[in-house]
């Protein structure tokens, strides 16, 4: 690959779909003791002008360091470098995909763009991911 690849040539990393069930907002909020009412409770979140409860927004993120995983087995290398950027919130019931692609590559390197998306197309999180090709990654 390399910096001249048009967009519709671009390596296409495989997404990743989770739910954000309350099940698992209850687990993470346990996990992280993080028990704000946002998270938890939708009449609250309604009186807020929300839909429904947030979910963490880590858990969205989470899903995009599982589809790296997923796709790269041994990732992350120590000197791989990942930074996202939160755009919107996710609410419980949301179905959420993380996904990405491959624009360019530099030196062994692969400059990736992630994102993650709600089942309507609500953009969540944006980031860019630097993956070090090393071992057997091509």
């Amino acid at each position: 690959m390399s910096n001249t690849d048009s967009p519709k040539n671009r390596l296409q990393i495989p997404v990743k779909t989770l739910k954000m069930t309350r099940p698992l907002i209850d687990a993470f909020g346990d996990l992280t003791d993080d028990h704000n009412p946002l998270h938890f409770d939708d009449d609250m979140a309604r009186a807020r002008g929300y839909p429904a409860a947030i979910a963490h927004g880590a858990i969205a993120a989470s899903l995009l360091f599982a589809m790296m995983t997923d796709w790269l087995g041994d990732w992350p290398l120590p000197q791989d470098e990942i930074d996202l950027t939160f755009i919107a919130p996710v609410f419980t019931g949301d179905w959420v995909t993380a996904g990405g692609e491959v624009e360019f590559e530099e030196d062994e390197v692969w400059q990736c763009s992630l994102w993650c998306k709600t089942e309507d197309g609500k953009l969540l999180i944006v980031g860019k991911a630097q993956v070090h090709r090393g071992r057997d990654r091509s």
